[in-house]
């Protein structure tokens, strides 16, 4: 009879454990050993030294799960105590009561059941910490976990005395009490506990044991509580990979691992990844759990807290109503608590949605669902709080909206320590509540503690994540950071701070990477960037516009960009991760508002222009322009520009007006009007004596020529000042650094765009015929000859030793292919005289519809093609690319003539001190507020080149000849690129304003702006 139980229970077959060998007193010793000590221990005293694997693993999994009671039957009456069936009695009721969600009432039955245990069999038995295992679980659930946790200590002595310090007993138990010391205010023993576990469950079971997941799971989540993303994220990636090669029997694993995934991309506002990870945890849940489960209904509501996100309120609304009649049907009215994360995420969806008498009741519900379940003094109750005072806030209710707040960051505080990300919010919005109240002093106290918190976030975010999720969270950060506050109050000190050490910081930090991986003796982290390198090369090939967007079945090329995406994403991630653990802090962080103004020429300023959040009132925003002005010495100084409406109305009408020969008339008041709203401002604030003018534009602003704007007298702004640009006031501190001691110029000019350049044995496999449509955002490309072009190669190549150079290498028509600009390793000066292009936006899918869960699962598709794909430069053979597109015939991407930015970024060009774009269009691409331009501006800085010669309108083919000559020889005789456009640009704006008037001046000499690094 225990023979055939054993075999049942633990589904082995006789052959297995060599059934016919094992006497009845073999079976039953073996069984009492396993109480008594690990499995392997068990396996000695029966003298077989061959015990069966199987055996040991499914026994060793049911001591993970605790001790069937079949146990205490399979050993027989002898030994057995005499209140075994009270016992027996009360685990039954124990576990009723459990089943119910009674926690407080199974927590009763089961110190009965201690008490009864200890009592028969003694205190430090197998037993007894079993049934004190029970009790800390049932005590923890039940909102006691001061009592949980002296419970599960008491048993870990326990175990660790009867089965030894490294026994599986006591791996489970400190996961269990690894997980709720998580939950302690400033107490990181949780850490300790759970690696302790890690290790134990590692060395007994494996690295890939399904119980190696969980524990890892719990370390990530513990991780993720913390706010250290990094270490969550490779943990809980690590988790999942181990639970789906379990397969099913993993998958509830598997689908919470996915959870905590998605909630860290929702940290890094990757909403993207967020969804695509909650669709995937959905599917588990409704295959194994059911569609009317209650862990089904709270992932659908996480679904829709994404779509809150994207503010796809109306679809969020219908997936929280679902969720919430699935969670309501399953809970009785004595766990009530656990309806609090679907009525307060319902709340804050209409929080956000702006329908405050729908949120309100959700919200107090929520706070009155914690405070009776005793569960108040938690994170959760702090986000409550959080959003209530938002909602007061809104309704005009500052003083109701500050105690709410007040509530959140003392709960917060208290938890998570002063420099938690969510504290720091909430520290924003009272200091936007005192502004609000007339008490800016109040606002401004803790300025400090904000720059804190930021910075601690932005150290998080940069240090294991892609450019990509960079660019996410500074998107979202330009929404909500502290700078729009303290442009708001007008707060100049703080707001330098915050503008010197953020703006541009996701480029800043992807060249840091890269210089400190160089840097570094660490061969692997060499040969991290090395394979980071060599996949964005690759991915650069094969990420033309004509493959974007595109889900042809079957084509290897789309295929392999995908996995080379993803591959680069990877990379890019481990190596900030590892290049972050030598110890040294972003560069951009640790710069000081002294040393940029150190660095500033005596006759100049630096103008930091910002496009930044003016608070209004009632939680109401709009947009405006501003400028910083710094200079070499004294106080920061901030200067409201205006609404960006406005502002960026007539920057379009200027863009669109530059273009246009026909519109002169129109052209000389627009720039007087401009004038007036961006320079006079400025003009008023300016120290006599100031020559030098450096702009950091933001936003729209990247794409106007400030020397073009007229003054006053009817001049340029251009002939009275230097004006130059730079990505961040941060450029001006770069030190240069030189790749070679030879003076090379290379030059590109004149291609022959319609040449046959590529081999025609290497070509693509066709494109197929639903690929017609993309080819649309082509059509009106166009590559004709530029004969000016040859003639401004022809200048520097005969007169290359009289500009300083040693030699120069001069490409002309076929010969001016995209193959040789790959080849090109760090020449001194780059020129490149040929056609640029920016194609328009064009979305690679449309907003989902209101088709409710099914269409949720495929997301918000809502992304744009990749700016620095939609830009670029035409090369030889270009032309002939686009009509063999047409005709749905490939060309193959490394030589097709059609160079994008995101090639560019790969060229190799440090130590290139200038390189020079006599093209047209060279400085357009996409504005990101705080980021600048992503488009062949962020590819060439990106690919190492320290000054930058840009066009932001299309130049003349014959007059840009004789210009760009002038200003190769006063950069030769003055060594300073920067000062040369502006000496060169003066002269020009001057002659042509007086020969040919203000439109031709401004269109022929005014499209160039020169951006540098260094001092």
């Amino acid at each position: 009879m225990k023979r055939r139980l054993l075999c049942q229970y633990f589904n082995i077959s006789d052959t297995e454990i060599g059934y016919c060998s094992f006497s009845t007193e073999l079976l039953t010793n073996m069984i009492k050993a396993i109480m008594r000590k690990t499995v392997v221990e068990a396996a000695r005293p029966t003298g077989f030294s061959a015990f069966p694997l199987a055996f040991v693993k499914r026994i060793g999994w049911l001591r993970w799960c605790g001790l069937s009671p079949l146990l205490i039957c399979l050993v027989g009456s002898s030994g057995r105590p005499q209140d075994q069936d009270t016992i027996e009695r009360l685990k039954q009721e124990r576990e009723q009561l459990a089943e119910r969600y009674k926690w407080p009432e199974a927590a009763s039955v089961a110190e009965k059941i201690v008490t009864l245990i200890r009592k028969s069999r003694g205190e430090r038995t197998a037993e007894t910490a079993e049934a004190l295992s029970r009790f800390a679980w049932l005590a923890n659930c039940a909102g006691d976990h001061i009592e949980a946790e002296k419970l599960w200590r008491e048993t870990l002595a326990i175990q660790e005395g009867v089965f030894g310090t490294d026994s599986l007993e006591a791996a489970r138990t400190l996961g269990s009490l690894g997980t709720l010391c998580t939950s302690k205010v400033a107490d990181r023993t949780w850490e300790q506990l759970l690696q302790r576990s890690l290790r134990l469950f590692e060395n007994q079971l494996g690295p890939d044991d399904p119980q190696v997941g969980k524990i890892l799971d719990k370390l990530a989540w513990g991780y993720y509580h913390w706010g250290e993303l990094d270490k969550a994220q490779s943990l809980q990636t690590r988790a999942l990979s181990i639970a789906e090669r379990a397969g099913d029997k993993a998958a509830p694993d598997a689908a919470r691992s996915l959870i905590c995934l998605s909630l860290i991309s929702e940290q890094l506002s990757d909403f993207k990844t967020e969804l695509s990870s909650l669709s995937k945890a959905l599917a588990i849940r409704e295959q194994f759990l059911g569609p009317d489960d209650t862990e089904t209904a709270e992932t659908m509501q996480q679904i829709a807290k994404v779509y809150t996100c994207v503010g796809d309120f109306r679809r969020a609304e219908s997936i929280y109503n679902r969720s919430l009649a699935i969670q309501e049907k399953n809970c009785a009215q004595y766990e009530r608590q656990k309806l609090f994360g679907i009525l307060a995420n319902l709340g804050e969806m209409y929080l956000a949605w702006g329908k405050l008498d729908k949120a309100e009741p959700l919200l107090v519900n929520a706070q009155e669902v914690l405070k009776t379940s005793g569960w108040a003094e938690n994170r959760r109750s702090a986000n409550v709080f959080g959003s209530l005072g938002k909602l007061y806030e809104a309704r005009g209710d500052y003083q109701r909206a500050i105690g709410f707040l007040e509530k959140a960051a003392g709960l917060r505080e208290s938890d998570l320590g002063p420099t938690d990300y969510a504290l720091t919010e909430w520290l924003r919005d009272l200091a936007r509540l005192d502004y609000a109240l007339g008490r800016p002093e109040a606002a401004l106290a803790c300025a400090d503690k904000i720059e804190t918190g930021e910075e601690r976030h932005l150290e998080e975010v940069l240090s294991f994540t892609s450019e990509v999720k960079r660019l996410q969270d500074q998107r979202a950060e330009a929404l909500h950071g502290s700078f729009n506050l303290w442009a708001t109050i007008g707060a100049a000190a703080p707001l330098a701070r915050s503008i010197l050490k953020t703006k541009g910081i996701v480029l800043d930090s992807l060249l840091e990477d890269r210089l400190l991986a160089e840097a570094s003796r660490d061969p692997a982290l060499h040969e991290r960037a090395i394979q980071l390198e060599e996949a964005r090369q690759r991915m650069s090939q094969l990420s033309s516009v004509i493959l974007e967007g595109q889900k042809v079945a079957g084509n290897m090329l789309e295929a392999e960009l995908q996995t080379l995406s993803r591959r680069v994403e990877s990379l890019e991630a481990a190596l900030a991760r590892n290049v972050n653990g030598l110890g040294r802090p972003r560069r951009s962080l640790s710069i000081r508002t002294e040393q940029v103004q150190a660095a500033i020429p005596e006759n100049g300023v630096l103008l930091e222009m910002l496009r930044y959040r003016r608070y209004l009132e009632k939680g109401n925003w709009t947009d405006d322009y501003g400028v910083l002005i710094l200079s070499h010495s004294g106080s920061p100084q901030w200067v409201r520009l205006g609404p960006a409406d406005g502002i960026d109305k007539s920057l379009k009408l200027y863009q669109h007006l530059v273009r246009e020969s026909g519109e002169a008339d129109s052209l000389a008041p627009l720039l007087h009007e401009i004038g007036e709203r961006l320079w006079a401002p400025v003009k008023r604030e300016l120290a006599a004596g100031t020559k030098q003018i450096i702009i950091s534009p933001d936003s729209e602003l990247n794409f106007l020529s400030f020397a073009t704007l007229l003054t006053p007298s009817g001049r340029f702004l251009g002939e009275d000042y230097d004006v130059s640009y730079v990505s961040s006031g941060r450029d001006i501190l770069v030190e240069g650094q030189s790749a070679h001691d030879t003076a090379d110029l290379a030059v590109w000019a004149n291609p022959e765009f319609g040449a046959r350049v590529a081999n025609d044995s290497c070509l693509a496999e066709p494109f197929v015929a639903s690929r017609a449509a993309s080819l649309r955002v082509f059509r009106d490309l166009s590559f004709h000859p530029l004969p000016g072009a040859e003639r401004e190669g022809l200048f520097l190549r005969d007169h290359a030793i009289d500009l300083g150079f040693k030699q120069a290498v001069v490409h002309f028509g076929r010969a001016a292919t995209e193959w040789e600009l790959r080849r090109l390793h760090s020449p001194a000066v780059l020129h490149l005289a040929t056609h640029g292009f920016v194609l328009p936006e064009r979305e690679s899918g449309v907003v989902g519809s209101d088709s409710g869960l099914e269409d949720a699962r495929r997301g918000p598709r809502c992304d744009l093609i990749n700016p620095m794909r939609r830009s670029g430069l035409a090369l030889a053979g270009a032309q002939r690319t686009l009509e063999a597109w047409a005709k749905g015939e490939a060309i193959p991407p490394e030589n097709d003539g059609i160079v994008t930015a995101e090639e560019i970024s790969c060229l190799d060009l440090r130590g290139t001190r200038l390189v020079v774009l006599s093209a047209c269009d060279t400085g357009i691409g996409e504005a990101r507020s705080g980021e600048g331009v992503l488009g062949l501006r962020r590819a060439f800085v990106q690919a190492g080149a320290q000054n930058l010669l840009l066009t932001l309108w299309p130049i003349d083919d014959e007059k840009t000849t004789y210009l760009i000559t002038d200003f190769y020889a006063a950069e030769q005789k003055s060594g300073n690129a920067a000062w040369a456009l502006s000496h060169t640009q003066r002269r020009w704006l001057t002659r042509l304003r007086t020969d040919e008037g203000v439109a031709e001046a401004c269109r022929v000499a005014g499209p160039f702006i020169l951006s540098f690094r260094g001092r």
